[in-house]
């Protein structure tokens, strides 16, 4: 019986058969300036990407319009790149990531929607942290997952790679949708109104951001250069889109270059130097930086693992899983664990694992887990003929049971 695999994330979608390839879809449907409507991946064929407005089907980690959400949805069944027909769900089993915290009612809503419209045979729903556990060269007994994500970050310790430790589990209301939102602010303040231009700013954020790897002496650094009205050597041209061939706009190396387009008048150009590195730096003190009333993302991962059983703290230090888009930054994975450094007891080996691309980690987990004779076991799936037979109910005290451990009620899986 063949896998599909989908990590359905509040920013994009990514979907495959297990084994196969991945696919990326933007999980939202796109207003346009000329008020066209765009689903999906056919915003491609949009000429003109500025001012371009999202209705997603998934806000604040809940998947609340499964209306919208199964058009996007059909639109990749229709594209044929991952099924040639909806009928071979009949003889497929579906392994489906669902944000923690998810409500029951909304996790109800995707059973049915899973069973009753898709006709899944055997199904698997969990958090995107427990499969991205699955992508260590060899999966330990206990890791720790921090997921850089588009809504929020979430750390989550994991047992078995099957088993999300439900003390230990801390989210972190800082996630690469704020961060953008942050350099759209800075942005606007300091050159022109882009407010409205979240899908520019986003690749602005891409293409030109890092992770400062001391920020106090970066930001002296820039300061003592930015007093004798010389650039410094974080300063980078970015020209905004300017035609139909360059829709995103794109990065000028040479800042002399850049200031000189920008003093032609000619097209508009942004000069940016602590942009670069302050907005990331949210991450490492979101009170300073965006009034966020919680602790540093590295003081979040030591109380983490402080919260979980004593006897996997050791292996929780020592592996330590990095995904989420955010994560690609440069320099994150290091500056990251310079931090976590600090925290951990100094006769414990710090790893922090990362992956080719960090937004695929999850999927490449469940494509991992997929290839496990283990997986398919009851104790994992429910088969359709069992939520037909017992209802809603049971599928959701099924998955409680096997994503969740309290150390209170039991031993793991």
């Amino acid at each position: 019986m063949s896998v599909l695999v989908i990590d359905n994330g509040s920013y994009e979608i990514k979907v495959g058969k297990a084994g196969s390839d991945c696919f990326h879809v933007r999980n939202a449907i796109m207003r346009s300036r000329d008020r066209r409507l765009w689903l999906a991946n056919a915003v491609d064929m949009c000429k003109d990407l500025t001012g371009l407005q999202y209705k997603r089907p998934i806000e604040r980690g809940q998947l609340y319009s499964w209306e919208l959400e199964k058009a996007i949805w059909d639109w990749i069944w229709d594209s044929k790149k991952v099924v040639k027909s909806e009928d071979e769900f009949k003889d497929m089993t579906l392994i489906l990531t669902e944000s923690l915290g998810t409500l029951p009612s909304l996790s109800t809503s995707t059973d049915q929607v899973i069973f009753e419209e898709y006709e899944f045979e055997r199904y698997r729903r969990c958090p995107p942290q427990m499969l991205a556990a699955y992508t260590q060269p060899n999966i330990p007994d206990a890791s720790l997952v921090i997921d850089v994500g588009f809504n929020a970050t979430y750390v989550v310790p994991v047992i078995n790679s099957v088993n999300a430790i439900e003390s230990g589990i801390r989210r972190l209301d800082v996630g690469g949708k704020m961060l953008t939102n942050y350099l759209k602010e800075i942005v606007s303040y300091r050159y022109y109104n882009m407010m409205e231009e979240s899908t520019i700013l986003n690749r602005v954020k891409e293409s030109t951001c890092f992770t400062s790897l001391d920020f106090k002496s970066d930001l002296n650094n820039w300061h003592r250069d930015h007093l004798r009205k010389t650039h410094s050597k974080f300063a980078i041209g970015y020209e905004l889109p300017s035609s139909h061939e360059d829709l995103y706009g794109h990065v000028i190396d040479d800042v002399n270059e850049a200031v000189k387009i920008q003093k032609s008048g000619d097209r508009q150009v942004l000069i940016l130097e602590n942009e670069r590195f302050s907005v990331p730096e949210a991450l490492f003190d979101p009170l300073g930086h965006l009034g966020v009333n919680q602790a540093p993302l590295p003081e979040i991962v030591n109380t983490s693992i402080l919260a979980s059983p004593e006897m996997y703290q050791p292996l929780m230090w020592s592996n330590i899983v990095l995904c989420g888009g955010t994560a690609n930054l440069p320099n994150f994975k290091e500056r990251l664990e310079s931090e976590i450094r600090k925290f951990a007891p100094c006769d414990i080996p710090l790893n922090i694992h990362t992956s080719s691309n960090n937004t695929e980690t999850a999927w490449e987990g469940a494509s991992r887990m997929a290839q496990d004779d283990e997986f398919i076991m009851d104790k994992f799936t429910i088969s359709r003929t069992e939520y037909l037979e017992q209802g809603p109910s049971h599928v959701q005290k099924k998955f409680q049971s096997t994503n969740r451990w309290n150390p209170k009620t039991g031993p793991p899986l």
